[in-house]
């Protein structure tokens, strides 16, 4: 594929995010042109080299199958249990995703986040409405550090802005929780959730350090209305 028409797809692929965020051939569209054109690989291949528990996982090649309907069986309040509730739902398929050869660590990477990103959604609380994925996203981006997750919350943003725009506060919030979330929780893709299918979810949160900041936000809200008051 020549540049011009990569960079046409990619164009195409942001503006049918902006139309439509539910279309996930859009977001593979544009990150197989960010791992096609390298645009941030160099930061990130450095920050996936310092971390060597996620270099280990990708010298092995961990990359599990997951099996929905076993998981279904399992206590309530586990994570498997809650995984399986989450796509049942939701009425999703574990092999959504587009399909990589983890070639290297970028890619390793790539295809991680695709397998897992409904085990994420479960495990930081965000839900798949579009306000849940922005947050999930920015919870991504806090701790990958990848361009492609603020284009994806871009075009979100855009999209609301468009199409919904009574909703903005809320979705700012989702963003700003998701961020200082995953900027203090331990770095999820280094590890293995998939062992971790019979833990209970508060425990895993506990051991992942991951915690809601809507306390953070409640208390942001009451300082601004309290300012506003005093303003009268």
């Amino acid at each position: 594929m020549t540049n011009a028409i990569a960079k046409l797809k990619f164009g195409k692929a942001f503006l049918t995010l902006i139309k439509n965020p539910k279309k996930t051939d859009s977001i593979f569209d544009m990150a197989d042109y960010f791992m096609g054109k390298r645009l941030d690989s160099s930061a990130l291949e450095k920050q996936l080299n310092i971390r060597q528990e996620f270099r280990r996982l990708y010298e092995e090649r961990y990359l599990p199958e997951v099996n929905v309907v076993e998981l279904g069986t399992l206590p309530e309040g586990t994570l498997g249990r809650e995984f399986a509730d989450h796509m049942k739902r939701n009425n999703l398929a574990v092999d959504f995703y587009r399909k990589i050869e983890a070639t290297n660590l970028i890619k390793y990477l790539s295809l991680r986040m695709r397998q897992t990103h409904d085990i994420w959604h479960v495990v930081t609380g965000f839900d798949t409405s579009l306000a849940g994925e922005l947050g999930l996203q920015a919870f991504n981006f806090a701790q990958i550090r990848s361009g492609l997750g603020v284009l994806i919350i871009a075009g979100g943003l855009l999209h609301i802005l468009r199409y919904d725009p009574q909703k903005m506060p809320e979705v700012f919030d989702a963003i700003v929780e998701g961020y200082l979330s995953g900027k203090k929780s331990a770095y999820l893709p280094a590890f293995k959730l998939e062992e971790n299918w019979n833990t209970p979810l508060s425990d895993l949160r506990s051991q992942l350090n991951i915690s809601s900041s809507k306390s953070w936000l409640a208390e942001t809200d009451q300082n601004h209305f309290q300012r506003k008051s005093r303003s009268k």
